[in-house]
């Protein structure tokens, strides 16, 4: 017989699949306000701001480029009362640290299924010290939802969609808020990525002016105040007024336990966010530090549903340790070492395998092999084939004439000739005081003028060469 409490939790997994732990405000197959850039710039007059962005330089004067803190909030006016616990990541020179990867590999953000996967996977995949889901996504293709740049490559186009972004330019500014499609495909991006509900605004809560500004009509009204009210898992990336990135979630499942939006932008002013933006949250909030899973996910497991497992998402935020290649370069924030190094950081010189055989020299990690010897650790005695012997003897007789030649050349180039009479030609040479011998072309077929034959020491002698 089925007892009641069994019948009671079965049904209770069945709601809990029926209602999911998905955040999302918009109609399926949809994504971002539709509103025009024009709508949202009248908002902004309305309220008084010029611009639809907000701007801040890095931080680079920094000791510690990872700081993650575990805190517990009292969530303010909560009924009934609530506590908000996550963690806190403090991420400095974020240009040379932080990156926002597609699933798998480049490309799938926008390939007619994307093949997705679980932080965990993506983290250990590009070596994070630290990784948190990204933007939003559709929940039958997997697409990646609005703009995302990943190592300063365009992975998606959200198309000008009035939904707030995060990002960093390859000059270490960080812009977060509304941009334009030509905002997003003219500025140097490094990483961006596109969330819903910009949260905190210059260090106000941006709640309210969101919501106005990120519907369209009464209908997705209706389902933004239901996305915005629910309490949830949340996670948020914003930066403080030194220009830090920071990164926050708080643990949560979606209409059981949580935060809502109000409360979320109030409890990161608290930390010290000056700008924010909502990322995707509910059962796809999952957070790793040092290749460890470090927080409590919602989704049911689908081998057996009384557990909790990783949801397998879209982009993620993966935060590095710094890229300091000592004989390497740094290419996705991995050190791709020279030849003959190896290490993180390409610092250990590579050690020629057994002293190449006491026959040669290691250079690079190379055996250099002495003569006579061969092989990778010039363990192989070269005797020279018969082919590769009459290849040797053709080229030492080459070597060997060309320096004959050399050398006569060289005589002759050492000498002055001038004309004398009779159509005969001397040759003028300086006898030396060393007691240096005439070379002995200077000897053939010479007649000395005046009838002597003889030379001494410091005369200038002219030998004749017949023409």
């Amino acid at each position: 017989m089925i007892r009641p409490q069994t019948v009671a939790y079965l049904l209770f997994l069945l709601l809990d699949a029926t209602l999911g732990s998905e955040l999302y405000p918009y109609p399926a197959h949809q994504f971002g306000s539709p509103r025009s850039e024009r709508s949202v710039r009248d908002c902004h007059v309305t309220q008084n701001r010029s611009e639809l962005f907000e701007v801040i330089d890095l931080n680079t004067d920094v000791t510690n480029t990872l700081e993650v803190k575990l805190f517990e909030d009292d969530v303010p006016q909560s009924d009934p009362h609530r506590y908000a616990y996550g963690h806190l990541a403090i991420v400095g020179s974020a240009l040379q640290t932080l990156s926002f990867y597609e699933p798998d590999h480049s490309g799938s953000c926008v390939e007619t299924h994307t093949t997705q996967r679980t932080v965990s996977f993506t983290s250990r995949q590009h070596h994070c010290l630290y990784a948190t889901n990204g933007g939003f996504f559709d929940l039958k293709t997997g697409n990646c939802l609005g703009n995302l740049y990943s190592n300063g490559r365009l992975a998606v186009n959200g198309k000008g969609v009035m939904n707030p972004n995060f990002g960093i330019l390859k000059n270490g500014t960080v812009i977060t808020g509304y941009l334009t499609e030509q905002h997003v495909l003219q500025l140097d991006f490094e990483s961006l990525v596109q969330g819903i509900i910009w949260l905190v605004r210059n260090g106000t809560n941006y709640v309210n002016e969101s919501m106005v500004m990120e519907c369209g009509d009464m209908q997705t009204t209706g389902t933004m105040e239901d996305f915005v009210s629910v309490v949830s898992a949340r996670s948020a990336i914003g930066h403080d007024a030194l220009g830090n990135v920071l990164l926050l979630h708080v643990e949560g499942k979606t209409r059981s336990r949580g935060i809502n939006l109000y409360e979320f932008a109030d409890l990161l002013l608290n930390h010290g966010f000056v700008n924010a933006i909502n990322l995707d949250g509910g059962s796809s909030t999952a957070i790793t530090h040092n290749l460890t899973l470090i927080n409590y996910p919602s989704e049911h497991c689908t081998s057996d549903g009384a557990y909790r497992c990783e949801k397998e998402i879209s982009s993620v935020i993966c935060v590095h340790a710094p890229c300091k290649c000592v004989h390497g370069r740094c290419l996705d924030h991995v050190c791709h070492c020279d030849t003959g190094y190896t290490g993180e950081s390409c610092d250990t010189l590579i050690e020629c395998s057994s002293n190449c055989s006491n026959h040669g020299t290691c250079h690079q990690g190379e055996c250099m092999c002495s003569a006579g010897w061969k092989g990778d650790t010039c363990q192989v005695e070269a005797n020279l084939s018969s082919k590769e012997l009459g290849v040797f003897l053709i080229l030492v007789g080459l070597i060997t004439i060309l320096s004959i030649t050399a050398n006569v050349y060289y005589c002759l180039l050492n000498r002055s000739y001038k004309p004398t009479r009779h159509g005969e030609h001397s040759l003028q040479m300086k006898v030396g005081t060393d007691n240096s011998t005439p070379n002995i072309l200077e000897m053939i077929d010479k007649e000395v003028t005046g009838g002597d034959d003889s030379y001494s020491e410091g005369d200038d002698t002219t030998f004749l060469l017949r023409t």
